[in-house]
């Protein structure tokens, strides 16, 4: 990890006008990660959306720490479901919607009890 990749948390404090136990209560409660480094304590820039994040939820929803962290575990649950979501929409069979199924584009067996073939596909659409 690089010195010039860490932003002291006083820098953020100073920036987002908040105490520095904040930064403190989110590092313990396990929001961010805190690094010491030369005996302060230092956020790594990769986590500044995060903590945006964390605070957008903060501020604007007037969430306390603690609902953030339900917050944002909900966001991550969602994210991984929605993911999940593609990886079985894209194993699942692509097919043809026919726009004008009607008795005269359907054929049936004899016994009309099953059908045999769909025709007419002019106005088809492949999804």
């Amino acid at each position: 990890m690089k010195e010039q990749d860490l932003i002291p948390i006083g820098t953020l404090c100073e920036q987002y006008r908040l105490e520095l136990s904040f930064f403190e209560e989110m590092g313990e409660i396990g929001l961010i990660e805190l690094t010491v480094y030369k005996g302060s304590k230092h956020v790594h820039q990769d986590a500044l959306n995060q903590v945006e994040k964390i605070l957008r939820i903060h501020r604007e929803l007037h969430v306390n720490l603690e609902g953030v962290d339900v917050v944002m575990n909900i966001l991550q649950r969602q994210e991984q479901l929605r993911q999940e979501l593609l990886r079985v929409q894209n194993r699942l069979r692509r097919s043809v919607i026919h726009n004008d199924a009607n008795r005269q584009n359907v054929i049936v067996d004899d016994d009309a009890e099953r059908v045999i073939s769909v025709i007419d596909f002019g106005d088809m659409l492949n999804i």
